[in-house]
């Protein structure tokens, strides 16, 4: 199955239907949700015309499968975080990294990723895609809203982490990887990441 890992600051109910919205995208289509009842999931399904399914209360078996899958996705975070040397404050960029990738992922017994199975199309092979580990040190081009060059000798590439892809809602690469530079103004970005997170 596809799997996506939307970090957000609370689980309100205008956070949650944006979260729902992003994963479901504009070109997909959710007949129903099996949750818990918490209530910004119920109401965020009734927003968006979804059957929302509750499981039964106190059940935990019956939640097994989900539980079982936010696990290997807080491990892998945990994994990447600590294979990159970086602090806590990253671990919005390590979970969707690492949803990411696992959707990317071809099975060896010759059957389709989840990416393929949802998008019709294989990542691997295509062009511009190479699985970057989270973290790692990359030369990029920056943008040119976020960087100015000081002067018309300077290099173009920029050092820096490749912390992401960049993705469509739905989950739709796009072609970019997120990263961020790797200078002076890191400690600075960190410090107000950390402070909103």
């Amino acid at each position: 199955q596809f799997v996506a890992a939307i970090p957000f600051h609370d689980l309100s109910g205008p956070e949650t239907l944006e979260g729902l919205q992003q994963y479901v995208g504009p070109k997909q289509y959710i007949s129903q949700v099996y949750s818990d009842n918490f209530g910004s999931i119920i109401q965020s399904c009734k927003d968006m015309g979804i059957l929302h399914r509750p499981a039964p209360p106190g059940d935990h078996a019956s939640n097994g499968l989900i539980e079982g899958l936010n696990r290997r996705i807080e491990e892998g975070a945990r994994c990447w975080l600590g294979q990159a040397g970086l602090p806590i404050c990253w671990w919005p960029y390590a979970v969707q990294h690492w949803a990411f990738l696992r959707n990317a992922f071809v099975p060896k017994n010759n059957g389709s990723s989840p990416y393929c199975r949802r998008f019709g199309m294989e990542l691997e092979g295509t062009r511009g895609f190479s699985r970057v580990p989270f973290g790692a040190g990359v030369m990029y081009y920056p943008t040119t809203t976020k960087y100015t060059h000081q002067h018309k000798c300077e290099a173009r590439l920029c050092y820096g982490i490749c912390v992401g892809y960049g993705t469509h809602s739905g989950g739709l690469w796009d072609g970019t990887y997120e990263c961020f530079p790797f200078d002076d103004s890191v400690g600075e970005s960190m410090a107000e990441f950390t402070k909103a997170t």
